[in-house]
């Protein structure tokens, strides 16, 4: 998949459809790294009390750690399944 801009909708686009789908949905070129990038220039954007810009921040984090885990449980029961039988 081409490299995408990183947007909430995106993030959460993604998380719908790791959510909904058995198998791996496709990344964007380097999807945590730029992840990673986006969410340190939202939280230089918050300021202090910005309390709307912080509940983003922290929903995004959410997301992100759901797409992870996700994505680590489909990948680790591919790996028992494969085990056992024998592939």
């Amino acid at each position: 998949m081409p490299e995408e801009t990183i947007t909430f909708e995106l993030i959460r686009k993604i998380q719908l459809e790791e959510q909904k789908l058995n198998t791996l949905t496709r990344l964007p070129t380097n999807f945590f790294g730029a992840v990673s990038n986006y969410l340190e220039q939202k939280k230089k954007l918050v300021m202090g009390d910005d309390r709307k810009g912080s509940l983003e921040v922290k929903t995004i984090e959410r997301l992100v750690e759901d797409i992870f885990n996700r994505r680590e449980r489909k990948i680790l029961n591919a790996a028992i399944i494969a085990a056992r039988s024998g592939l």
